[in-house]
């Protein structure tokens, strides 16, 4: 056990678990951020959610890229020299279901309409964001986040269609209000 422990040290240093660390702070934050605005619109996921897939996918991509680190170190220093069967995708494919799982879980329909599915593809997006962060590319995943908000800003902002819904205020001035009220309780 004690040389394994050595082994990992030796692999993993504790500058590259820092930046382990600071990945999954940046997956959290893109998350919550995009949760903040679904939240405001009273969707099913929110902050919370969004924040808790983007830091699950980031620790997942961590793993998938480094968590076989002590078994596929060779002689030369080289990872994943391709003879000891590590496949570091594997973990990130069942990312995939896991999130459609999620995502499906969120859409529901009522007769001819169906809601829940900008906060599924929402989802969707976020676990993908802290895949990107948690693999280290950090500019694709704060872009990939300020992409996802401005489609969603944009988009309940101006009429786009049928999905939109519309928030109007109508203000009623009565000038008269004698028998005001009575008219309406009879």
């Amino acid at each position: 056990m004690t040389e394994l422990i050595s082994r990992m040290s030796e692999t993993i240093t504790l500058r590259v678990t820092v930046g382990f660390f600071i990945r999954i702070v940046v997956a959290c934050l893109c998350g919550a951020v995009i949760g903040i605005e679904r939240s405001k619109r009273f969707k099913e996921a929110g902050v919370r959610t969004h924040c808790l897939v983007a830091c699950a996918a980031s620790v997942f991509m961590i793993l998938s890229k480094y968590c076989f680190a002590d078994l596929t170190l060779d002689a030369s220093g080289t990872f994943f020299p391709g003879n000891r069967g590590a496949d570091p995708a594997r973990i990130v494919a069942q990312v995939v279901s896991g999130i459609s799982f999620l995502g499906a879980g969120v859409i529901f329909k009522n007769g001819n309409s169906i809601k829940g599915l900008t906060t599924a593809a929402g989802l969707w997006l976020t676990a993908a964001i802290g895949m990107a962060i948690g693999s280290g590319l950090y500019a694709v995943g704060i872009f990939a986040t300020l992409v996802l908000l401005s489609i969603q800003l944009l988009t309940h902002k101006y009429y786009l269609g049928n999905d939109t819904y519309t928030v109007s205020k109508v203000i009623v001035v009565v000038k008269n209000t004698d028998n005001f009220y009575d008219s309406f309780v009879r």
